[in-house]
């Protein structure tokens, strides 16, 4: 078994349960930890979660083959290139958020590493390393998306995208998923976007959306792979509660002087 060095950035929930699945799956991995928030950084340590915990600006981030982005939304994108920056050129740069269009577009400008954007549809309704669970995405589906381009257009050499693939995938797997599904951002995107608002649909009808709405798609449109579509119904249904506000749910139906 190959050792690796992996760097979670993140010690939360999804980062937190990701790097305990680690530590009993691939002893013999080193991992680094970063976070922010020194309580969380000495909770990891105390769990052996990770072989060390610092803050990014001490982070040994130029040993790692690949560093997991596992923070909020409005901090990931800005990261990336900072992350990217600190890293090794050719290593693998993966994160954890549920919208995958922006960080694949802001990934595929850092020449330095290679950026696959992943999404493990699992969590739960708490927060914070105290909430993390080292069986937390056993069995779970873990999207991937790939590098655009896979081969260099000139040469038809491979340019490193199967081998970062490869080794996203082999981190999941370690950490319990049950199947891994390569899929594009944006046909990601538009079936988190369906998955998420499902519930919301029953009880706000057509008779209740707001003016000049109109329903979005139908789940069988050709443009959503069916396998990542039911994941994510899946995933949905599982972690979430079916909202009971129609006045909510009336939001989702997409005006037509938007588009």
């Amino acid at each position: 078994m190959t050792d690796r060095c992996i760097g979670i950035v993140g010690l939360g929930l999804i980062g937190g349960s990701l790097a305990l699945a680690l530590r009993r799956a691939r002893p013999r991995w080193t991992l680094l930890g970063v976070d922010k928030d020194p309580a969380t950084r000495a909770q990891a340590l105390a769990a052996a979660a990770v072989h060390e915990a610092t803050e990014l600006a001490e982070a040994s981030l130029s040993r790692c083959d690949a560093v997991v982005l596992a923070v909020p939304a409005p901090a990931l994108v800005e990261l990336i290139p900072v992350l990217a920056g600190r890293m090794r050129e050719g290593a693998v740069l993966t994160d954890v958020g549920g919208s995958k269009a922006e960080p694949c577009r802001v990934g595929a400008l850092q020449s330095r590493v290679v950026f696959v954007g992943g999404h493990p549809m699992a969590g739960t309704e708490f927060r914070g390393f105290g909430a993390a669970d080292p069986a937390l995405f056993s069995g779970a589906t873990v999207a991937l998306c790939p590098p655009a381009a896979a081969v260099n257009a000139g040469t038809g050499i491979d340019d490193g995208r199967n081998a970062a693939v490869a080794l996203v995938g082999e981190i999941w797997r370690a950490a319990g998923a049950g199947k891994l599904l390569e899929v594009a951002a944006e046909a990601h995107d538009r079936a988190v976007t369906y998955a998420s608002h499902l519930p919301y649909l029953p009880p706000a009808s057509p008779a209740t959306a707001p003016s000049g709405a109109r329903p979005c798609s139908t789940p069988s449109s050709p443009q959503r792979p069916a396998r990542w579509r039911r994941a994510c119904v899946r995933w949905r249904r599982s972690s979430r509660k079916t909202p009971r506000r129609p006045a909510r749910g009336s939001q989702i139906w997409p005006r037509s002087d938007a588009q």
